[in-house]
C-alpha cells in the first residue's frame, strides 16, 4: 500500500483518476501509507481538488509528517483547497514547525481567497501564529492590500518579532500601503532595532508615495544602529527628488563612521539631486 501510494507521486497529475482511492487511503492505519498518499494528492495538483475535506481532516493527524504532507497537497490544490483555509490557520499553532511551515506556504498559494482569515489572525492570543499570519500575507504583495488597515493596527503589538514582521509586510505591498506612512513613521522611533529598519525599508518601498515621512526619516538618520541609518538613507534615496528637505542631513551623514551609511548616503543624495 506504501509503496502503490508513493507510485501515484511518480506518476503526477496524470494519476487523476486515483484521487478517490488516496482520500480513502488517509485513513489507513499506517502512516507512511498516510504520509506517502497526501503527498501523492499534492503531486497531482488542482485535480484532486475532491480530496480537500480528506485532508482537512488528515490536518488533524496525529503524526506531523503526514500533517506537514497534508497542509502542502493543500497548497498544491492551490485556490480549490479555499474550504481548506480555516483548518490551515489552526494549523499555524501546530506544535511541529515544519507542519506551521507548509501551513503558511499552503495559505500563500491558495491566494487572496485566505487574505481576509489571515487578517482577523492578526489578533489571534499567540504571538506566533500573528506572526506567522503576517509572514503570509506579505507574500501576497499589493495583491492583500485590504489588509493595510489590519497590520497598522498591528503595528502597535506588545511582540516585537510580530512588528517586525508587520512593517516587512507593509513594504512587501509597496506603494499600496501608503496609508501606513504615519505608522511606519512612528515605528522608527520603536524600542526595537529590527522592528526600525524594517520600518524604514518599508517607507524605502512605498517609495515617493512615503514623502510625509521624511522629517521623521531625517530624525532617525541620527539612529545609534548603523543599521537603520544604512536603511532610512536608502529610503529617502527611495523616495526621491520629494525628499529634498533631506539633502543637508544626508550630507551630514557621508561622514558616519560606518561606510555602509556613507555609502547609502551619497546614493541617496545622487537620486534626490537627480544626479
Amino acid at each position: 500500500r506504501r509503496s502503490a501510494a508513493y507510485a501515484v507521486v511518480e506518476i503526477g497529475p496524470a494519476a487523476k483518476a486515483a484521487v478517490p482511492a488516496l482520500g480513502q487511503a488517509l485513513k489507513d492505519n499506517d502512516r507512511y501509507v498516510r504520509k506517502n498518499a497526501a503527498y501523492a494528492l499534492g503531486r497531482i495538483g488542482p485535480a484532486a481538488k475532491g480530496a480537500v475535506p480528506a485532508l482537512i481532516q488528515t490536518l488533524k493527524d496525529k503524526k506531523w509528517t503526514v500533517r506537514s504532507n497534508a497542509a502542502s497537497a493543500l497548497g498544491e490544490i492551490g485556490p480549490a483547497a479555499k474550504a481548506a483555509v480555516p483548518v490551515l490557520i489552526q494549523a499555524l499553532k501546530d506544535k511541529a514547525s515544519y507542519v506551521r511551515g507548509k501551513a503558511a506556504e499552503a495559505l500563500y498559494k491558495i491566494g487572496p481567497a485566505a487574505v481576509p482569515a489571515l487578517i482577523e489572525t492578526l489578533k489571534d492570543k499567540d504571538r506566533q501564529v500573528r506572526s506567522r499570519a503576517a509572514n503570509a500575507l506579505a507574500q501576497f504583495g499589493p495583491a492583500a492590500k485590504e489588509a493595510v488597515p489590519g497590520l497598522i493596527q498591528a503595528l502597535k503589538d506588545t511582540d516585537r518579532h510580530v512588528r517586525e514582521r508587520v512593517a516587512y509586510a507593509l513594504g512587501q505591498m509597496g506603494p499600496a500601503a501608503k496609508s501606513a506612512v504615519p505608522a511606519l513613521s512612528q515605528a522608527l522611533k520603536d524600542k526595537d532595532r529590527g522592528v526600525r529598519y524594517k520600518a524604514a525599508q518599508a517607507l524605502g518601498k512605498i517609495g515617493p508615495a512615503a514623502k510625509a515621512a521624511v522629517p521623521a526619516l531625517i530624525q532617525a538618520l541620527k539612529d545609534t544602529d548603523r543599521i537603520v541609518r544604512k536603511y532610512v538613507a536608502e529610503a529617502l534615496g527611495k523616495i526621491g527628488p520629494a525628499a529634498k528637505a533631506a539633502v543637508p542631513a544626508l550630507k551630514e551623514a557621508l561622514k558616519d563612521k560606518s561606510r555602509g551609511v556613507s555609502k547609502a548616503a551619497a546614493e541617496a543624495l545622487g537620486k534626490i539631486e537627480g544626479r
